[in-house]
C-alpha cells in the first residue's frame, strides 16, 4: 500500500472513530482521540526496500511477551518464504492503538494486521463472545482441541463479513480473580469494582456474580487499582505478573473461569489486493507460528506464577463446591447465548 493511500486510510480511521463515539465535541477531544487510537500521526512509516512489500502489525504487549513473540515467528517465516518479498513490522506496546481501535482501523485497511484478545471481537460478530462464556473449556486441551478443528475455522472465517480475515489462534493461558482485598470464596467478589474487557459477555458474568463490571482499556488498569477506583480485575498468570497488577492487587482467587484466546488479524482489503502466492504464504506462516507462541506461552506462564508465589502474593483456589455454584449462578448467561448459538455450544461441550 503507498504511502499516500495508506495516510488516507488512518485519516479515515480516526474520523470513522470520531463519527462513532460520543463526547467528542471540541478540537482538543478529537486530538486526543488520535492520539489514543495509536499515535498513528507519529508512528513511523514502513519505507519499502528492494521492491519490498512492507505491512503493519499492531500489538498492545511488550516486546518480549508471548504474542508479541508469536507475531515476530509469523513476520519471521512471512519474510523467509517470500524470499523477502513480504515484510512485517511488528508494532508492540500499543504503539498503534488499543485493541478496539485496533480493530476498527484493521477492518478500514488502515493497519493491515493485529494480534488481539478474542473478547473485543465481538464487535465484529456476536459469535466470537462464545468463546468468553466462562467454564466452557474443561482444560486448555479441550480449548485447543476446538480452535484447531472446523469450529475454530468456523469462527475465523465469522470475521470476514466485518471486513476481517482471521488468520490464526495464539495462547493467552486462563483467567481468575485479584483483588485488593481478601477472596476466599465466589461471594468474596459480591459488590466489589472488577475490571472487564470491553465485551458484553464479560460484563454480564461479572454482574452475575453480584460485583459490578468496569469496562476499561487494560493500559489503564494499574492506575486505576492506584487510585482506588476499582478493586480487582481478572487475567492470567503472565499478565498479573507482567503488568505488576500482583504488587497493588495481592489476592488471587485461582479460578480460571475464561480461556479466550489471542487471534491474529489480516485486513481483509489487504489480503484481498494481494496474488494468491502471497495470501498463501501469509496464511501458511499465521498457522505455523502457532506452536512457537504456545511454547513461548508456557514458559512464560510458569515464570510468571512461580514469581508471584515468591513475591507473597496470597493465592487461594476456588473449591469444587464454588464452582458449582458458579455454574449455577451463570445459567441465564448461557441460556442468553442459546437462543442463538445452542448448537455451537453443544458443539464445544461435545468436543473431546
Amino acid at each position: 500500500m503507498s504511502k499516500s493511500k495508506k495516510g488516507f486510510s488512518i485519516f479515515l480511521s480516526i474520523l470513522y472513530i470520531v463519527i462513532l463515539l460520543p463526547g467528542c465535541g471540541n478540537i482538543r477531544e478529537v486530538a486526543d482521540l488520535a492520539t489514543q487510537t495509536g499515535n498513528e500521526i507519529n508512528a513511523p512509516e514502513p519505507k519499502p526496500e528492494n521492491g519490498q512489500l512492507v505491512f503493519r502489525l499492531a500489538d498492545n504487549w511488550s516486546e518480549d511477551y508471548p504474542p508479541v513473540l508469536g507475531d515476530k515467528e509469523f513476520a519471521r517465516l512471512v519474510e523467509e518464504r517470500s524470499g523477502g518479498k513480504l515484510k512485517i513490522i511488528v508494532y508492540p506496546d500499543a504503539v498503534l492503538g488499543d485493541e478496539q481501535s485496533v480493530i476498527e482501523q484493521v477492518q478500514l485497511g488502515g493497519i493491515d494486521f493485529a494480534r488481539v484478545n478474542s473478547a473485543p471481537l465481538v464487535s465484529v460478530d456476536s459469535k466470537l463472545g462464545v468463546l468468553c462464556l466462562p467454564y466452557l473449556f474443561r482444560n486448555s486441551d479441550h480449548l485447543w482441541n476446538v480452535l484447531l478443528g472446523p469450529i475454530g475455522d468456523e469462527l475465523l472465517e465469522s470475521l470476514k463479513p466485518g471486513g476481517i480475515s482471521g488468520l490464526a489462534y495464539y495462547d493467552s493461558g486462563a483467567r481468575s480473580f485479584y483483588t485488593k482485598v481478601p477472596v476466599n470464596n465466589i461471594s468474596g467478589l459480591k459488590d466489589l469494582r472488577i475490571r472487564v474487557q470491553q465485551s458484553d459477555p464479560f460484563s454480564s458474568f461479572i454482574k452475575l456474580l453480584g460485583a459490578t463490571p468496569v469496562p476499561l482499556n487494560f493500559g489503564d488498569v494499574y492506575n486505576s487499582l492506584q487510585k482506588d477506583e476499582i478493586d480487582g480485575a481478572e487475567n492470567n498468570w503472565s499478565s498479573y505478573y507482567t503488568t505488576g497488577h500482583y504488587r497493588l492487587a495481592r489476592y488471587y482467587f485461582l479460578d480460571e473461569h475464561t480461556r479466550n484466546p489471542e487471534v491474529l488479524l489480516a485486513s481483509s482489503k489487504v489480503i484481498e489486493s494481494l496474488p494468491e502466492e502471497y495470501r498463501e504464504i501469509i496464511t501458511s506462516s499465521a498457522r505455523d507460528s502457532v506452536e512457537f507462541q504456545r511454547e513461548a506461552w508456557k514458559t512464560n506462564e510458569k515464570e510468571s506464577e512461580d514469581m508471584i508465589r515468591k513475591s507473597g502474593a496470597i493465592i487461594t483456589k476456588i473449591s469444587d463446591s464454588d464452582k458449582e455454584l458458579i455454574q449455577k449462578t451463570i445459567a441465564p448467561m448461557y441460556e442468553k447465548f442459546d437462543k442463538e448459538y445452542k448448537n455451537l455450544i453443544e458443539r464445544i461441550k461435545d468436543t473431546k
